[in-house]
């Protein structure tokens, strides 16, 4: 017995987020038939993910390819005091791409953090180089005078810090007694 499936292929009308259709077709219009394109356009301050202000999608038997959306276009990141942004002067960032920051000598990522993300809010943790004196992470369930140790790291919470901070210190020739 031979099963015979016939099906058409329909894509809904999509509702765009930061955006519109580009030709103002209306919902009742829809849905379109396999194959058709649909053109939309990003409003100010949003991008297609191919980083164009206007792009098309089309219907496929999986849905819209690509999805018609709209993200967040961040602008380049303000320079920062002891480091840098590698990216390209010409590079456009949307919604979930992200940057690498290099400190300059003898100082360091705050929090180790050495990328940042452009997300809908802007970028994002506020990136900054410090000074090793002034390198401090946080790490749940430390104790004042009581490190935490990773391999040959011992991590202090800074008396000189508000107490959700902590410091690390590089230990090496000692060992450890538990």
């Amino acid at each position: 017995m031979t099963a015979v499936f016939n099906f058409v292929v329909r894509c809904e009308y999509p509702h765009i987020q930061n955006g519109r259709l580009y030709h103002n077709e209306w919902e009742g219009s829809f849905p379109k038939r396999l194959g058709y394109r649909l053109d939309f356009i990003c409003n100010n301050g949003f991008l297609a993910k191919s980083k164009d202000s206007w792009h098309s999608s089309y219907c496929t038997i999986r849905g819209w390819n690509p999805e018609p959306k709209c993200f967040k276009k961040c602008d380049r990141p303000q320079q920062i005091q002891h480091g840098a942004f590698n990216y390209h002067r010409l590079s456009i960032y949307i919604e979930g791409d992200d940057i690498t920051l290099s400190c300059d000598t003898g100082y360091y990522p705050a929090n180790q953090q050495t990328k940042i993300m452009c997300t809908k809010n802007g970028w994002s943790p506020t990136p900054s180089c410090v000074s090793p004196g002034k390198q401090t992470n946080l790490i749940e369930g430390a104790h004042p005078h009581s490190p935490r140790w990773d391999s040959n790291l011992a991590t202090f919470r800074s008396a000189t810090q508000p107490s959700s901070h902590l410091v690390h210190y590089a230990i090496w020739g000692l060992q450890r007694s538990d």
